[in-house]
């Protein structure tokens, strides 16, 4: 039998591993040893201190696999754990998307414009505007209130100028008539308002008003802006009458052609002369003074006929009898003769005054009374008379205003102007009944009110009314004639009516023509003007040599 120690080599399966007997799971040589006691021996475990692992895996042993954020990439390779969108920070770092919504090349977390590709900051305007300063005035348009300053102007913090009225250059006049106002601005912030204002006036908001003045009158103009506060600028205007200065007239007898009395009534611009002188039987002739001769236009089959106005073409206008002794509106040239332009369908009709395309103004008869009417292109055409008894027309300029006379119930009366078509009642300027008289080329109208026992002449224009005035010792005052450049003539009263003077109301004076005839001029005075024309001339009657007499005023150069 063998000995003990032969025996055990011959049992032992490891005999050079004194450790072992048997293999073993690691085999001879190998303790099995499991480390980290996970169950699978070193000899199998490839992180045999890793109780968590047998394999190094992706993070290798001791680090587990943990992708904490799930997008595939195990923490310890995910720069981003937590962040399933990034495994490194990127240029916005982790938990924010490299978003570049704007595509500027600036991502969003780094853009504080990040929907502006024109800014990464805001700068002065803010994102999405512009950081421009098209006038170079230092504000940027986005605040510049006023962004096409001129370049180099003076602006304040809004990029605006100061703001400056301009109410135009300095007007001077030789005679009173309408005037418009020319005011402008610029600076500040449009949309600008507009107030004028002048001593006795009710002042304007328009942009260019008229006005009429009847002496030398500053305005002034005054501008605010759209700023807030406003910025608020004023300037001046004069408006300069200028009296005429030494102005006189040489007088011509415009005899009658019988030793009664002649009185001229209307004169055109070549200095010819119409109106009517008394015969032996004291009866109205029209007549013609033209050149130094006095032509005597007839009648419509009557015994008198009054001729009151001529106009350039030599055509005269009038009212004369016919045969059965009713006064007609005739029309007269030296073609034709004189014509009855016929009625509203009375019997009566008187022709007034004839502008330069042969229109007449007048008054005629109808069934309800006397009415205003205009004959135009062989047609004469009622004008009405609003809700008044009658209207009587006696003056029309070359675009067709005609003005006149509407009479109430009462007997009152109140001047018109008819112009569109349309009859507007003038009011009562001054006083309480008016009545106008003529009207020029530019608008201007002249008449005469009365009330509470005066009489005074006025301008008017536009709602605008002017006193003519009176003379030292004749209050009353009637106008009866203008020209174009707003000279108007008439006479003067003196407070009981018993002596009359010729006037003319110039450079916003009225004069006494019998102080401005030259000297030696022979004549006892001048009573009544009834007419001037575009050349300065005027025709009236005066006392000469203790009869009645027509004149022509021509002004001295």
């Amino acid at each position: 039998e063998p000995s003990g120690a032969l025996r055990r080599h011959c049992t032992d399966q490891c005999p050079n591993d004194p450790d072992k007997i048997e293999p073993g799971e690691c085999g001879c040589g190998v303790p099995d040893v499991d480390t980290d006691g996970d169950g699978v021996l070193d000899c199998n475990d490839g992180c045999p201190n890793d109780p968590d692992k047998i394999e190094p895996g992706e993070c290798g042993c001791g680090v587990p696999d943990t992708d904490t954020d799930g997008d595939g990439t195990p923490d310890c390779n995910d720069q981003c754990p937590d962040d399933p969108d990034k495994i490194e920070p990127g240029a916005c770092g982790c938990g924010v998307p490299d978003t570049d919504t704007d595509g500027d090349g600036t991502p969003d977390c780094n853009d504080q414009c990040p929907d502006d590709p024109g800014k990464t900051e805001p700068g002065g305007c803010g994102c999405g505007v512009p950081d421009v300063d098209t006038d170079g005035d230092g504000v940027l348009d986005c605040n510049d209130l006023c962004p096409d300053t001129p370049l180099g102007a003076e602006v304040d913090e809004f990029g605006c100028e100061d703001v400056e009225a301009d109410a135009g250059a300095d007007v001077v006049l030789e005679n009173v008539g309408p005037v418009v106002l020319q005011g402008s601005a610029s600076g500040g912030l449009p949309p600008y308002a507009y107030a004028w204002s002048a001593p006795g006036w009710d002042g304007s908001d328009e942009q260019n008003p008229t006005v009429m003045s009847a002496a030398t009158t500053t305005y002034t103009l005054t501008v605010t802006d759209s700023l807030s506060p406003p910025k608020i600028a004023t300037d001046t205007v004069m408006i300069t009458i200028t009296p005429p200065d030494g102005l006189q007239y040489t007088i011509v007898n415009i005899d009658a052609v019988t030793f009664h009395s002649s009185y001229p009534y209307g004169i055109n611009d070549a200095g010819e002369v119409v109106g009517y002188y008394q015969d032996a039987a004291w009866q109205k002739h029209a007549f013609l003074y033209s050149n130094g001769t006095t032509i005597d236009l007839g009648t419509l089959g009557g015994t008198n006929a009054t001729a009151h106005d001529i106009n350039n073409a030599g055509q005269v206008v009038g009212e004369s009898t016919n045969a059965s002794g009713y006064p007609r509106a005739f029309l007269w040239d030296s073609d034709s003769g004189m014509q009855d332009i016929g009625t509203l369908g009375g019997s009566i009709a008187v022709g007034y005054a004839v502008n330069e395309f042969g229109d007449v103004a007048g008054y005629s008869e109808n069934a309800a009374g006397y009415h205003a009417f205009l004959y135009a292109e062989g047609v004469m055409g009622e004008l009405g008379t609003q809700a008044y008894l009658q209207s009587g027309a006696f003056d029309l300029n070359d675009a067709g205003q005609v003005v006149g006379v509407l009479v109430d119930y009462g007997g009152n009366a109140t001047a018109f102007i008819y112009e569109d078509g349309t009859l507007n009642d003038l009011g009562t300027p001054l006083l309480s009944q008016s009545q106008a008289w003529v009207i020029n080329n530019a608008g201007l109208v002249a008449g005469t009110a009365w009330g509470a026992g005066e009489d005074r002449s006025f301008l008017c224009a536009d709602g605008m009314v002017i006193d003519l005035g009176a003379l030292n010792g004749f209050p009353k005052t009637y106008a009866f004639g203008i020209n174009d450049a707003g000279q108007v003539v008439g006479t003067a009263g003196n407070a009981t009516g018993t002596l009359l003077h010729a006037a003319i109301y110039t450079g916003g004076e009225l004069l006494d023509l019998n102080d401005l005839l030259i000297v030696g001029h022979g004549w006892d005075y001048l009573a009544e003007a009834f007419s001037i024309n575009n050349e300065g001339q005027i025709v009236g009657y005066g006392v000469l040599g203790g009869e009645y007499r027509g004149f022509i005023l021509t002004p001295v150069p």
